[in-house]
């Protein structure tokens, strides 16, 4: 066996484990991702079951969908802000934040609150501690 024999062999074993332990850890990622879908569906389900006695099974697959869909508007939004993010650079010196210069940053996240604090309030005419 010569050494370019030898060197071949050697980069084969190494590509064959490197990608053994790529689908490894893809099927673990996989696995994980639908034991999650499952743990959040069973979640939903709870709270829809929670919901329904008090407010009813309209208001409360409204409530646990929007819930579902404000979260999953908010994962998107982290996820597009970090695919859009610069290359890491060095730190620069953090200028003060005026309130009034972003809001479009802002405004997804208010419209969220906004729309959690109205469920949870509720209607102040159908008050049940009176």
């Amino acid at each position: 066996m010569n050494l370019v024999d030898g060197a071949a062999k050697h980069a084969k074993d190494f590509a064959r484990n490197q990608l053994r332990e790529l689908a490894i850890a893809v099927a673990l990622w996989l696995l994980a991702f639908v034991l999650l879908g499952i743990a959040l569906g069973f979640a939903a389900l709870a709270a829809f079951a929670a919901l329904d006695p008090t407010y009813g099974p309209v208001i409360a697959a409204s409530s646990v969908g929007g819930g579902a869909l404000l979260l999953s508007l908010l994962v998107g939004h982290v996820a597009l802000r970090r695919v859009q993010g610069s290359p890491r650079e060095e730190p620069q010196k953090a200028e003060p934040v005026n309130p009034r210069s972003a809001p479009d940053e802002s405004l997804p996240l208010l419209i969220g609150a906004g729309f959690l604090s109205g469920f949870v309030q509720g209607d102040p005419k159908k008050s049940r501690h009176r």
